[in-house]
């Protein structure tokens, strides 16, 4: 059991530093959709709807909505 123990322990700090956690705005895109996501820009370039509620609709911080737009196609 103690052996085990350490195999785990091991497994778990090597993992730690290997281990990538993804792209946060990748992410939100695939959850939004691209489509969803485009129309929500466009509906704030048409100023329908504020930066603020743009960023709440994509649920992503109102300074992060640059670089989340540089995401999709």
């Amino acid at each position: 059991i103690l052996k085990a123990w350490d195999w785990n322990s091991d497994y778990l700090r090597q993992n730690r530093r290997t281990k990538s956690s993804g792209n946060y705005f990748l992410t939100r895109l695939s959850y939004l959709g691209d489509g969803f996501a485009r129309l929500a820009f466009e509906n704030h370039r048409q100023g329908k709807i504020s930066k603020a509620e743009l960023a709440e609709h994509l649920n992503i911080k109102a300074r992060n909505l640059e670089k989340f737009e540089s995401y999709i196609g």
